[in-house]
């Protein structure tokens, strides 16, 4: 049994082949198409069908191989073409028979086996390089993706941190907002309730001080009213504190004594006032009859009093005391004088410091 294709298993030599298998034919076909001119167009019939052409194109190397077998590739292949072409000569000049002897004869059919294992061990290797590619680019995919899927992560995580950090600066607002608007609130009633006292308080230090000038004025007239019954009266009349210290007189005891009424205010009694029987020094006002009437916080009558005056001898009178009371106690007392006779026995006495 002879074989129909030629491959590696099969036992019979290339010369045993029949003339015109289809092996034979295909190769031959292909190689010997390979080495004549491409048809050009103004030809009206083609050499060798145009599939020929593209199958060549098929069977080209790449322009820059990665194996080592693409030299004896191309030697093989040149060696062959080289066969039929002289074999395709041979039959255009001398016919089928020396074409047909010349090709049991040729060793092309050897060169072809050699041709096709070495195709094989071209595709082989070039389909390992091609599966070293593809698991390196498989692992360059799964990298990609994992890459991609880790990326994705991130950035939905990015999203989802950016999603919850604005919802909650917008949550903050709100509340500060809600917070603000509450304060504002409050402030606002505390700024009307404290208008509103200030208010009040004005009204109220308006009717006050309304309230004082009033108070001022009924005070200034009855003060002058005072000064006008004290200043009508024509006896000498002298207002001391609880103290001694003169607060007041009228226009008769500054008359009488001589003492302007800048002279009279602020000035001790006992500089001035003391009993006819004490000749010496002023009389100190804890043993004054003055302050111990005063004491007594009753009205009583004095005699034997010496008055000194400025510009006349000093005159021997007798006073009447009328305590001022104000809560239970002495605060004030009215002297109201009677000036009977002048003392001759002194001269004119010093002007008071």
């Amino acid at each position: 049994m002879k074989c129909a294709t030629p491959t590696r298993s099969c036992s019979k030599s290339p010369a045993s082949w029949p003339l015109w298998s289809p092996a034979k034919l295909r190769f031959a076909i292909i190689f010997l198409g390979a080495s004549l001119p491409t048809p050009n167009a103004g030809s009206a019939r083609p050499i060798v069908p145009e599939s020929i052409f593209r199958w060549r194109e098929a069977w080209r190397p790449p322009p820059a191989p990665a194996s080592s077998q693409w030299p004896r590739i191309e030697q093989l292949v040149s060696a062959v073409l080289q066969e039929a072409a002289f074999i395709h000569a041979l039959r255009v000049e001398q016919g089928f028979d020396p074409a047909r002897a010349r090709l049991r004869a040729s060793p092309s059919f050897e060169l072809i086996l050699d041709l096709r294992r070495s195709i094989s061990n071209l595709i082989t290797a070039e389909n390992q390089r091609l599966l070293k590619l593809d698991q390196q680019a498989h692992a360059d995919a799964t990298a990609t993706r994992r890459s991609l899927v880790i990326g994705f992560v991130l950035n939905v995580g990015l999203l989802a941190s950016a999603f919850w950090l604005i919802r909650d600066d917008f949550r903050l607002r709100r509340e500060q907002a809600a917070s603000l608007a509450q304060m504002n609130e409050k402030l606002e009633r505390k700024v009307f309730e404290r208008t509103a006292e200030i208010a009040k308080s004005n009204a109220a230090l308006e009717v006050e001080n309304l309230e004082r000038q009033w108070a001022f004025a009924s005070l200034e007239r009855f003060q002058r009213h005072n000064e006008l019954i004290i200043n009508s009266i024509v006896e000498a009349v002298v207002v001391i504190s609880a103290t001694g210290v003169v607060l007041r007189i009228n226009q008769a005891a500054q008359h009488w004594t001589g003492f302007t009424h800048e002279q009279w205010i602020g000035r001790r009694l006992a500089t001035i006032l003391r009993p006819a029987a004490n000749q010496a020094a002023p009389v100190d006002w804890s043993s004054h009859p003055v302050a111990q009437a005063l004491r007594k916080g009753q009205a009583t009558t004095l005699q034997g009093m010496v008055l000194t005056c400025q510009d006349r001898p000093d005159a021997v009178c007798s006073l009447r005391l009328q305590p001022i009371h104000d809560g239970g106690k002495v605060v004030a007392g009215i002297l109201c004088f009677n000036l009977a006779s002048t003392a001759s026995e002194k001269g004119p006495n010093p002007a008071p410091a």
